[in-house]
């Protein structure tokens, strides 16, 4: 009889012993699924707004930063699914490996990659340069030309026009305003070059170019346009002269991503208000 309780007991032992590892390893795969930069199509918060191409870019102690269509901005843990919430908890413990070699966690060497990511930026308020022009129309396409002189239109492209004076003023507030974010995601870089994670030094480059690219979005609301599945777009505005049309995009070409950027002045477009926007007018930084 006490043979049986024992045997009972034992298989009792090795069925919580088997959920255990059962359930931990499901949490870690969950966790996996929700890594960061991995995009999500379409996530529900809790107060049940919908956001689509949800993607996480960093996580702090109490909250995600992430980008989704249209916006961006930090969520709270307590605001995502649980089953979310709960992933990316286990995601921001700390990684014993992630330290250099010779450093301790807490150590100001270590504590500049595991600080927090800034908030995100807010929208810059301001004028995009005197309106009350003419009523123009601007028509043109937007066309790359990639290896082996292969043309590619480019759909879904926000094209943008700014008084040309207002642009630079707007253009400086938003890079002070993500210098904080760019200044974190260079000190992350820099820590995993210097451990040889490459691969990892290489996501933290994405994900800056990711803000980089969508700093268009944080410029005060004024006329704007986007390209449609052939590259073509039509912008009507009324800012007086001097003017300037300004556009990033970007393309996924295999596992890397290729980024463009154009800043074409007024003077450039032909009387009848027609512009290409091609390599051969991309902007330099």
């Amino acid at each position: 009889m006490k043979g049986a309780k024992r045997a009972i007991l034992v298989s009792a032992f090795r069925l919580i012993v088997l959920g255990s590892l059962l359930s931990l390893s499901c949490s870690v795969a969950f966790a996996e699924s929700y890594a960061l930069g991995k995009p999500i199509s379409e996530l529900q918060l809790k107060d049940g707004t919908v956001l689509h191409a949800f993607t996480v870019v960093s996580v702090s102690s109490s909250s995600v930063m992430a980008k989704w269509q249209g916006g961006r901005g930090n969520i709270k843990f307590s605001e995502l699914p649980d089953a979310m919430s709960v992933a990316f908890a286990m995601l921001r413990r700390p990684d014993p490996s992630s330290t250099i070699d010779g450093e301790q966690p807490g150590s100001e060497g270590a504590s500049e990659g595991d600080r927090n990511q800034p908030p995100a930026p807010i929208a810059i308020t301001g004028e995009i340069g005197p309106t009350d022009g003419r009523v123009r129309t601007i028509r043109g396409q937007v066309i790359v030309t990639a290896h082996e002189d292969v043309e590619y239109k480019l759909g879904d492209v926000t094209i943008y026009v700014f008084g040309l004076k207002r642009f630079y003023a707007l253009e400086a507030q938003v890079h002070a305003a993500l210098k904080p974010t760019y200044d974190y995601f260079t000190a992350l870089h820099s820590r995993a070059m210097a451990q040889k994670r490459y691969d990892v030094a290489a996501d933290y480059s994405k994900l800056s170019m990711s803000f980089y690219d969508s700093e268009l979005t944080l410029f005060p609301t004024g006329p704007r346009a986007v390209t449609d599945a052939e590259g073509r777009f039509d912008l009507r505005h009324t800012l007086r002269e001097p003017y300037v049309i300004v556009a990033r995009a970007s393309r996924h070409v295999g596992d890397d991503v290729e980024h463009y950027e154009w800043m074409i002045l007024s003077t450039k477009l032909s009387p009848d208000g027609k512009v290409l926007l091609s390599n051969s007018n991309m902007r330099l930084r």
